[in-house]
């Protein structure tokens, strides 16, 4: 497969994650489609056979964030609770540079119901919540946190709830939220009221 049909479906799926922000998830079509990326409605079938194929890139996209998120956290050399905080910090950045991304959050119910991008979208929400949760996990094992009545379960709920507010409030207030104001705002508070045992530094 070569670079020019690699970049034509870049920037189709570009087109497509505009279209879905600009005027939600039943406007991608082909035809609408065609008229975004000013091309022949018959081309577009040349790099996907249905817009069901779209979306499920438009998914991986997504996902693949996230991979790349968890990778960098994990390579970290910092404490557990530290690592839950660097993961929304990254994950707020991405939301921050591509503002588009909340077209997922913004039509979760439509995506969670298609049978294209259900198992894909499943698989990352869980990816997600499972990574906090092992982070809390080790952090108190590691006795990094003390005095904690909420169990890992239960502060992963807290922090992914907080993260998607935000999330929505940044969608809803017409991106007029900051951030990367919320990032160190909201959860270094969190922190702060679980007590934190910080080793001195060497």
């Amino acid at each position: 497969m070569n670079n020019e049909f690699m970049n034509r479906k870049d920037k189709i799926i570009s087109a497509a994650i505009q279209l879905i922000d600009e005027s939600g998830l039943s406007s991608l079509t082909f035809q609408n489609l065609a008229i975004k990326f000013n091309m022949p409605k018959e081309m577009l079938y040349r790099y996907y056979g249905s817009t069901d194929e779209i979306l499920e890139e438009i998914v991986d996209v997504f996902t693949n964030q996230d991979a790349i998120i968890f990778a960098k956290v994990e390579a970290m050399d910092i404490p557990h609770v530290k690592k839950v905080n660097e993961f929304f910090k990254l994950a707020y950045n991405t939301y921050q540079r591509h503002g588009n991304f909340l077209i997922l959050p913004m039509n979760f119910e439509e995506l969670i119901h298609n049978v294209h991008t259900r198992d894909i979208l499943v698989h990352s929400i869980k990816a997600r919540i499972n990574f906090i949760k092992k982070e809390f996990e080790a952090a108190m094992n590691d006795k990094e946190i003390t005095d904690v009545l909420l169990t890992p379960e239960e502060l992963t709920d807290i922090y992914y709830g907080v993260l998607w507010e935000k999330i929505l409030n940044h969608r809803i207030w017409e991106k007029d939220v900051d951030f990367t104001m919320e990032k160190n705002t909201v959860f270094e508070k969190i922190i702060d009221v679980l007590k934190i045992a910080q080793s001195n530094p060497e």
